[in-house]
């Protein structure tokens, strides 16, 4: 299936007259890896530590992940990220868990590298920029807006 992200910047199916259009290109893969909520590790800072009942945050992540012999995850933990300040740090961890994400793409074989770009722009708001260069010299744009909570306790 086709994956795009609409003109109010959500995820969304594509739909043509025969109902929804197969996916040709590695755009939909990409796009579910970077939206998906990858499993924290146990090392990861998440905020608050326990819900109001008093019970550890969930660590989240993909239901299938079990299933993968070869023990990948699958999706982002920019997650993780919702409640950091606003510095260099929290922009460099964004990019790392992007990579971290598009990663199967250069153990498969499907891409030669990636790079990772962006900027804050405004509060709580880091444009990123993701250009996967993909095996046959072709290269898969991926713009995202990820939103921080806008919070002035945030770590």
């Amino acid at each position: 299936m086709k994956l795009y992200i609409n003109d109010a910047g959500l995820l969304d199916l594509e739909v043509g007259d025969r109902g929804i259009i197969q996916e040709t290109t590695l755009y939909s893969a990409a796009l579910n890896s970077l939206l998906c909520h990858r499993r924290a590790k146990p090392t990861d800072f998440l905020y608050p530590p326990q819900n109001q009942s008093g019970f550890a945050v969930h660590l989240r992540g993909w239901c299938g992940d079990f299933m993968d012999e070869l023990l990948r995850r699958i999706g982002s933990r920019s997650w993780t990220l919702g409640r950091r300040k606003q510095i260099d740090e929290t922009k460099q961890l964004a990019f790392a868990y992007d990579r971290e994400a598009l990663e199967w793409m250069i153990d498969d074989g499907h891409a030669t590298h990636i790079e990772i770009t962006g900027e804050w722009r405004g509060i709580g708001r880091l444009d990123k920029r993701n250009a996967i260069y993909l095996k046959d010299g072709s290269v898969l744009k991926i713009n995202l807006i990820q939103i921080l909570e806008a919070d002035q306790n945030a770590l």
